[in-house]
């Protein structure tokens, strides 16, 4: 993934593209589970001793969340247009007439590259974002 983000960093560099990076708040919790997970609930919750509760989406802590959120996050990117690049599948793409996009994504944090300044704030739209910073090439082209 670190090599993938440096030749995104690079590309979005030699063609002047708009870099930002983005965080997903409490990204886990969009994830939906494909099984049936039970747990029982969390102490002080005002329940009885032997209930037990069925998990209806992912929460912090399961072994399932990491993968729940990645496949809620692709299936938004592929529903957007964007590919999956088959040699790294957290980096995503998208081209169409004059737009092109790249797209990073590491756990919750997402580094996007766009030659659009419209469109780099599409990807933003279904999940709750927040923008990190703007990345200004080295050269401090904006």
């Amino acid at each position: 993934m670190t090599t993938s983000v440096q030749i995104l960093v690079a590309i979005a560099n030699a063609n002047g593209l708009e870099l930002k990076q983005l965080d997903v708040k409490t990204a886990y919790l969009y994830g939906d589970l494909n099984e049936t997970i039970y747990m029982e609930p969390p102490e002080g919750i005002g329940t009885n001793h032997d209930d037990i509760w069925v998990l209806k989406k992912s929460l912090y802590g399961l072994k399932q969340s990491g993968k729940a959120w990645s496949d809620k996050y692709h299936d938004i990117l592929t529903t957007m247009k964007f590919n999956c690049c088959a040699g790294d599948q957290c980096v995503y793409t998208y081209e169409m007439d004059s737009t092109y996009c790249a797209l990073a994504l590491y756990v919750d944090d997402i580094l996007l590259a766009c030659n659009s300044s419209d469109f780099c704030h599409a990807p933003q739209q279904p999940i709750p974002l927040e923008q990190c910073h703007a990345c200004t090439p080295p050269d401090g082209r904006p």
